[in-house]
Order: structure tokens, then sequence, then C-alpha cells
């Protein structure tokens, strides 16, 4: 029964309506009353424990990634002087793109990707190092 959510308090220990459709209605129930989840957002959002705890995660997920945000940039700078030109994707030939770091002590050894193809590029690393042995 992998399709159907687990729930302990129905008499089979599942859901009675399968994932797809539980999701469906969720999406749909969220839509309908779009409005209001935006100002319940906003309206917490304005708080202030909920404004520091933004600022806590914003600050830890910069000071987690100072290296890349080196090194993209040192790609911005190289591009705005004319020391490094944008090339189309080295996948599928699209344009615009995004420089890929395959390695961010190199800064300007990049990869030029079109979004789908950058994504990707980062799913099959993520994949690549999942699979690693501890």
């Amino acid at each position: 029964m992998v399709e159907f959510y687990k729930h302990p308090r129905m008499a089979d220990g599942h859901l009675h309506v399968c994932k797809a459709c539980h999701r469906k209605a969720v999406a749909d129930r969220y839509y309908a009353h779009h409005e209001a989840h935006l100002a319940r957002d906003r309206a917490r959002n304005a708080t202030p424990r909920r404004r520091a705890q933004l600022r806590a995660s914003l600050r830890r997920h910069r000071d987690k990634r100072k290296r890349e945000r080196w090194a993209n940039g040192k790609v911005a700078y190289a591009v705005r002087t004319g020391k490094l030109v944008p090339m189309p994707c080295v996948r599928c030939g699209l344009v615009p793109t995004n420089a890929h770091h395959e390695d961010y002590d190199r800064p300007l050894a990049v990869v030029w990707l079109c979004d789908g193809h950058h994504g990707a590029r980062h799913r099959e690393i993520r994949t690549a190092s999942d699979r690693r042995p501890p």
C-alpha cells in the first residue's frame, strides 16, 4: 500500500485516498484560498521572532556558501569586464546560460549550462555524493 499515506487513526492504518489524489486535493484547497494563505504568511513573517529566524537562516546559508559566493562574484566581474564571455549550453546549445563551477577553488574554470542542464548537473553531483561509502 505504498500508494496510500500511513494514517494511524484509520482502520487499515492508511489514508482513504491515494497519494496523487490527496496531493491534488491539497493543491486545489491551497489555490482556492490563495489570498488567505498569502495574508497568513505575511502576518507570520512580520513578527519579530519570525524575522529573527529568517535572518539567522539567511546568515547560516551565506556562511555555509562563502566559497561559492566568492567564485560567483569572480565570474560576474569577469563577464562584466569582458574577460569571460558567456557561451551556449555545452549540452544542448541553448542560450542564455549559467556558469557552472566543477571546482570553486578555480573560479574562472566554468562550464556554461542552460537552466535545465545546470540543475541536472547539480542533481548528478548530489546523487554521486549520496552513493559514496561513509
